[in-house]
């Protein structure tokens, strides 16, 4: 943590001659959080690794703090040493929400209200001007690639194939977070949203996949998603609708989607704890059994 300190602070991000008050956060892989504060200077995140590149990172989150600069944490700088590599970014003041707040009539409009500066944001994205954007026929052919084998080889054939996948392919490259889930949203204090973890932001680019991640994220189950689907209009409802008409979406074409969605986040998740792919295979399972 000394050799840590001793580089942020070389950088000029932050004052390391005294002490701080700071709270370790693990998260996965090989890389640890740190959150640096002390009264009366900006609050740093510093996320560091000994084994893990965070270059791709970087670049992702400086994007991010560029494209959405009210709702991303402001980055401040990425600095590599022999076998460390650390990122630092502002801290941003920003309460948890939970699944039941969110679909509170209340307290859940306001919140869902403040969302759509993000997907308004988001359709202004241009793919071509970012780096690192993974185009949707690429990452189509990629999740073909993965789902060869293993139990969904037959569905994901006739996904691929038919109309969702010529939908999808007709829609524009726009950039998406790519685990816009509500474990990654937080309320802002005093108010606003903040959006965190953009480390898979422009591996997808397929327009509506962070709509259904949080919809998703949203359902104690997936197949309550369906459920929910099958309802008279609530909030949530009317922000997928805000958010599609901000998109180019109808909210039908962006339900006939699902299946390439659920493919899509479940390729992005491949390499996550098995709690998070089985999450998915059940609802591509209940996808399947339903086409």
């Amino acid at each position: 943590m000394s050799e840590v300190l001793r580089l942020v602070g070389e950088q000029g991000w932050i004052d390391a001659s005294g002490s701080f008050d700071y709270c370790v956060n693990f998260s996965r892989g090989a890389c640890l959080s740190v959150r640096l504060m002390r009264e009366g200077h900006p609050g740093r995140h510093v996320k560091f690794s000994l084994g893990q590149s965070l270059a791709h990172e970087a670049l992702r989150s400086k994007e991010a703090s560029i494209r959405f600069p009210n709702l991303a944490p402001e980055f401040v700088g990425y600095v590599q040493a022999p076998g460390l590599e650390i990122l630092v970014s502002n801290v941003v003041e920003a309460l948890g929400v939970t699944r039941r707040e969110a679909l509170h009539s209340g307290r859940g409009a306001s919140l869902l209200r403040c969302l759509d500066a993000y997907f308004e944001a988001a359709a202004r994205l241009d793919a071509v001007t970012m780096p690192l954007v993974v185009p949707n026929r690429q990452l189509g052919d990629s999740i073909a690639t993965y789902f060869r084998t293993g139990p969904f080889v037959r569905p994901v054939e006739r996904w691929l194939s038919g109309g969702p996948a010529n939908l999808a392919l007709a829609l524009p490259d726009i950039p998406q977070h790519g685990d816009f889930v509500l474990n990654n949203i937080g309320r802002r204090i005093p108010s606003g949203v903040a959006i965190f973890d953009w480390e898979d932001f422009g591996e997808s680019a397929l327009p509506g996949l962070d709509l259904f991640t949080f919809e998703i994220s949203l359902a104690e189950q997936p197949v309550e998603m369906l459920r929910h689907r099958q309802r008279e209009a609530d909030t949530l409802t009317q922000l997928k609708q805000r958010a599609c008409r901000s998109l180019g979406l109808t909210l039908a074409e962006y339900h006939a989607l699902t299946p390439i969605y659920a493919l899509v986040f479940r390729y992005l998740k491949r390499t996550y704890g098995p709690g998070v792919r089985e999450r998915m295979d059940r609802l591509l399972l209940t996808l399947s059994q339903q086409s």
